[in-house]
């Protein structure tokens, strides 16, 4: 595989693997009724400590810094970091920037942040595409020619 293929596929498959990775916390960790019966439980395991940072990710956000009343983030730690890297993206224009935000997106999006994870991972996707694009001809190029 030539080394520019590569370094054009990189990013998207980086996309893809943290969403997948997100995909396997989700479907793996979080939802089955059994694993959280098993953290409930007073012999809890180990692992139950990543599941419950995996839970307060996307429950807890700095939304709810202000509000004492108990209840779920509207936002959630991921959503945050999704917008924050969605922000740097359209600031930085810089492809790591780019797949950053594509990829907290993506992560944010199945993690069950769905506004902040749709914006983030639509602005990550564009400005890296726009990234990996050829340059346009400007109008100097054509006077030039």
């Amino acid at each position: 595989m030539p080394v520019r293929l590569l370094r054009r596929l990189l990013p998207w498959l980086l996309v893809a693997a943290s969403a997948a990775l997100a995909m396997l916390v989700r479907y793996a960790l979080i939802e089955p009724v059994a694993v959280a019966h098993r953290c409930n439980a007073d012999a809890a395991a180990r692992w139950c400590g990543l599941r419950e940072a995996a839970v307060l990710a996307f429950t807890r956000g700095p939304d709810t810094w202000w509000s004492d009343a108990p209840g779920v983030s509207a936002l959630g730690w991921i959503g945050a970091a999704a917008l924050l890297a969605g922000a740097l993206a359209l600031l930085r224009r810089h492809p790591l920037t780019a797949t950053l935000a594509a990829a907290l997106g993506a992560v944010a999006l199945v993690l069950y942040c769905f506004q902040s994870g749709a914006l983030a991972l639509l602005v990550g996707v564009l400005a890296l595409a726009r990234s990996q694009a050829r340059p346009a001809s400007t109008p100097a190029n054509h006077a030039a020619g």
